[in-house]
């Protein structure tokens, strides 16, 4: 159906790495989907070559997957030069040019990050935020890379030939357990990010302390207490019963 226009592969590798998985991923792919893999030693060729692959898609229509190969840890990437030098990217570097991507392209491109725990990207979801990415995949635990590359072959291989996305996921998972592989739709990811916004900011408990925070802090600025109408008012706009104007605008602002 070939449905992947083209993969962006973005490797940085240690020189003793003797298994360079993108460039595996690269050939097996080669015949079946186009694909262009760079190798960056810094943290300035990594979002250089993002700038270029955000210059391309911007305004196609075509699917795009954006993958890095790399090592990786809860908190970001690590980036090699040919010395073993290394320079760390954290999850929080990639919001901005995340979101350009996505609000420059008319079909969303996955992003996946072929690295040891990079499904912590999903970091930079944040409550109120517009969402910095469509699809994203990656793994939760460290990850040997010889499965990686399969999972991510037969992943794309799957996507290319028109299989539906859930069962697509349960094949890779099934197969290639080692990988804990992970892939979420931004709906999801939507769904995940309310429910965490909802189980730590509309408690009882957290709606009791911002409403003595914000009562402490009107009367401070107005040397005068609320009166009751107002303290009314601020009861009602803090309620659980206003969680659905809150969801509203947290699916916009999400989604924008």
């Amino acid at each position: 159906m070939n449905i992947i226009t083209e993969i962006f592969i973005i490797q940085s590798l240690k020189t003793i790495d003797i298994y360079k998985s993108g460039l595996e991923l690269a050939q097996k792919l080669k015949g079946s989907i186009a694909t262009t893999l760079t190798n960056v030693e810094t943290k300035a060729e990594l979002f250089d070559q993002i700038e270029k692959i955000k210059a391309q898609v911007t305004g196609t229509k075509a699917k795009y997957v954006i993958h890095f190969d790399c090592h990786g840890n809860e908190d970001g990437i690590g980036i090699f030069d040919k010395f073993d030098n290394s320079e760390f990217v954290i999850w929080e570097d990639f919001r901005l040019v995340f979101r350009e991507i996505y609000t420059n392209t008319l079909t969303r491109p996955i992003i996946s990050f072929s690295t040891c725990k990079g499904f912590n990207v999903m970091k930079l979801l944040a409550a109120f935020e517009p969402c910095p990415y469509d699809v994203i995949t990656g793994s939760l635990i460290e990850i040997p890379f010889g499965d990686s590359v399969a999972a991510y072959f037969d992943f794309y291989t799957n996507i290319n030939n028109g299989m539906d996305f859930a069962q697509n996921i349960k094949e890779i998972r099934d197969t290639y357990p080692k990988v804990n592989f992970i892939a979420v739709s931004s709906e999801l990811l939507f769904l995940m990010a309310w429910e965490a916004y909802f189980k730590t900011q509309l408690t009882p408990e957290v709606l009791k302390v911002r409403k003595a925070h914000i009562i402490a802090e009107v009367e401070a600025k107005t040397k005068r207490p609320l009166t009751a109408l107002q303290l009314a008012m601020l009861e009602k706009g803090l309620s659980q019963g206003q969680a659905s104007e809150d969801y509203r605008r947290f699916r916009d602002k999400f989604y924008s």
